[in-house]
């Protein structure tokens, strides 16, 4: 997901969002369609120098908050620059070549996201062949032919007389009925059901998008709730077989902890238990440890699970 959708109460002027980027010029904002350029500010996190991505979130703050029922939309249009420059001369590195290689998925991404939000989201279908055009109207009548002149003298015709006037203009034909209203290409699962600005146990922003064939695709943060242990999602899903992707965000001081071993976690179809592993410890030697997500605040994670809903 790269777009999120608030509806403005009149105060609030701080709006949150949490998905990837590669620079603050990719961060759009709209009000009720308009796009906003001043009066707003994008405040971003902290780059991941691990990440293919280097951003992932941030927050935009309004000058005047949007008006009661307004329709504040934060969206990511990449911007067309490439990332990376190859010469003959030096050696790419991985980071390089997969930084460069997500520029390009994550493009691909938001193209097939506005395809899926014109083609795909329910009352939009593909529009109907154009409607028969109707019959020509009736001529209208013949005027009345001029009377033959009376023949000469000498045997000769007459020359003809004058042309009648035209008749009045024939009826206009009908409209002809218009074509039938198009639909979905066979087998296309459409999304039915989409919520975003959620919080719940353990998490803020969250956000999920259900589909017609009971395919589910939810997230969250924890960003600011401290530690947190356990989850529970928006909506259930049918098993525990779900992949769960984390991104955690934490600063590492000089012999503190360094999360960098894989995500520990028991998971259940109504949410998981939030655990991690790590190794705390410094130049003098550590120990693996395993604690709750979060911690401070300036450590929280971002989390996504996807798969069939209860």
């Amino acid at each position: 997901m790269s777009h999120q959708i608030y509806i403005g109460d009149g105060t609030t002027a701080v709006f949150h969002f949490n998905f990837p980027f590669f620079n603050q010029d990719d961060i759009h904002v709209a009000v009720n369609n308009n796009p906003v350029i001043t009066g707003v500010a994008v405040d971003i996190d902290e780059p991941n120098p691990h990440s293919d991505i280097p951003y992932n979130g941030g927050a935009v703050s309004f000058a005047v908050p949007p008006e009661d029922g307004a329709e504040i939309k934060i969206w990511r249009k990449i911007a067309m620059v490439r990332p990376c420059d190859y010469q003959a001369t030096v050696q790419p590195t991985a980071n390089e070549l997969n930084r460069d290689f997500n520029f390009n998925l994550e493009n691909m991404r938001d193209f097939r996201e506005r395809y899926e939000e014109v083609l795909q989201m329910p009352g939009t279908g593909i529009k109907g062949p154009k409607g028969d055009k109707g019959d020509r109207g009736e001529p209208g009548r013949d005027g009345t032919n001029g009377v033959d002149g009376r023949d000469g003298v000498d045997g000769t015709d007459g020359a003809p007389g004058p042309v009648g006037p035209m008749g009045p203009k024939g009826d206009k034909g009908d409209r002809g009925e218009p074509g039938e209203s198009g639909g979905l290409p066979d087998g296309a699962d459409v999304v039915i059901e989409y919520r975003t600005g959620l919080s719940g146990t353990g998490y803020v922003n969250g956000w999920y998008r259900k589909y017609a064939s009971g395919w589910v695709e939810q997230g969250g943060s924890t960003r600011g709730l401290g530690s947190v242990s356990s989850i529970v999602f928006p909506v259930e899903m049918v098993d525990d077989t779900y992949p769960l992707t984390a991104t955690f965000f934490t600063t590492n001081a000089w012999g503190g902890i360094n999360w960098v071993l894989p995500i520990a976690q028991a998971k259940q179809t109504t949410g998981l238990t939030a655990l991690r592993a790590g190794y705390s410890g410094g130049n003098n030697g550590g120990v693996n440890v395993t604690q709750n997500w979060g911690g401070g605040e300036t450590e929280y994670a971002t989390w996504e699970v996807k798969g069939m809903s209860a």
